[in-house]
């Protein structure tokens, strides 16, 4: 009876050093999660807050194109009439001849305006170009930023299962059975926590259920100790996957 009450109190140590070792873990990935978010968000204002310069960098660009093609325009018109003006004047007196040489200089001048206007106008439609670019590189950027947080708090739940299941006494003559530990949507596979250790090998076949809804199968494409790789046999997609689904060894 002394020898039974040692062996349960020894059995509850051990017991309870794995919850609290689960917990300790637990609190850790919880943590790094919290940090790392935080900082993806900082990342993710500081990146907001250079798009909205950009913007208004390129509204006050557009503004001056705009203003630029009116000085353009207007410069045209002046030439146009400049150049009837020395139309009219080339058929009058040689007393007006002396009129003709001032609109010549007049005119020129106004050419070479017209040429300055239309550097300046291209300057600013090349600035124009570089904005929208920094404007695209800033909003992929943004992308990136929140496509990052997004997987930070997929990882965090796919690291506590993976601890979770480092835990796990496999038994023989219980049904070999796992979970989905994390999907690979471009890749087109998943990652269980079924292993050679459970008698996994590759291109054995495992079925894929929800609670007791059967979603479809994978072939294993590789296995390690703990963990198999499988690859979705269709119609089954990535998609139809969840984390936590359940894996067994089809019969």
């Amino acid at each position: 009876m002394n020898t039974s009450g040692k062996t349960l109190t020894i059995f509850l140590v051990i017991i309870s050093i794995l919850l609290l070792s689960l917990t300790a873990i637990t609190i850790f990935f919880f943590q790094k999660e919290r940090e790392m978010r935080k900082t993806a968000e900082n990342s993710l204002e500081t990146v907001t807050i250079a798009r909205n310069k950009l913007d208004s960098t390129l509204k006050e660009a557009e503004k001056k194109i705009r203003l630029l093609e009116e000085e353009n325009k207007q410069a045209d018109d002046k030439i146009n009439n400049l150049l009837d003006e020395l139309d009219l004047a080339e058929g009058v007196s040689e007393q007006l001849k002396l009129n003709n040489v001032a609109l010549q200089e007049q005119l020129n001048t106004e050419l070479k305006n017209r040429e300055t206007i239309q550097k300046d106008l291209i300057t600013a439609q090349e600035e124009v170009a570089t904005i929208k670019k920094k404007l695209v590189e800033s909003e992929k950027a943004r992308t990136q930023l929140e496509s990052k947080i997004e997987e930070t708090q997929e990882n965090k739940a796919d690291e506590m299962t993976e601890a979770a299941y480092e835990k796990i006494v496999v038994t023989p003559g219980v049904s070999r059975e796992g979970a989905v530990l994390r999907i690979d949507h471009d890749n087109h596979f998943i990652i269980c926590g079924l292993g050679s250790q459970d008698g996994i090998a590759k291109d054995m076949v495992l079925s894929v259920y929800r609670d007791s809804k059967y979603l479809g199968d994978v072939t294993v494409a590789r296995v390690q100790t703990k963990l198999s790789v499988g690859d979705c046999v269709p119609p089954l997609t990535t998609r139809n996957i969840k984390v936590q689904d359940r894996v067994v060894v089809k019969e």
